[in-house]
């Protein structure tokens, strides 16, 4: 009787669910031909908000190491404290920068590999050369 039962659900579940055999085969059927640009894709948008963000973050430290070295050559030489200091910020400014720099590398071949076209810009070997 248990056995009726289960066959009984499982016919009223295909009825349900509209089971035929040409749907199946058209599941099975995929076209690879078909290539839809993922722009538009979350991942695509997420990846070029922080390659911006680290772009923003690397002209940032730029400016700040600029900044260091402009104040280094205007303390008095008598002053060893603060010129030390600035020696320990330009060291933690050029870590970071370098730091930032991987991460934008990494970002870029993460777009690369996901195909996001149109985030990279032409300009990129600029980027590395001015680090």
């Amino acid at each position: 009787m248990r056995i009726i039962e289960n066959i009984f659900y499982i016919l009223m579940l295909t009825f349900l669910c509209g089971y035929s055999e040409k749907s199946l085969s058209e599941i099975k059927e995929i076209d690879y031909d078909v290539y839809l640009a993922p722009t538009s894709s979350t991942l695509c948008q997420s990846l070029k908000k922080n390659l911006e963000e680290k772009r923003k973050n690397k002209h940032k430290l730029n400016y700040l190491h600029l900044r260091n070295i402009n104040l280094q050559k205007q303390v008095p030489k008598r002053k060893k404290s603060i010129i030390a200091k600035l020696k320990e910020n330009e060291i933690e400014i050029k870590i970071k920068k370098h730091k930032n720099l991987l991460r934008i590398q990494a970002i870029e071949e993460k777009v690369i590999r996901k195909g996001c076209p149109g985030l990279l810009s032409p300009g990129i070997e600029n980027l590395k050369e001015n680090t």
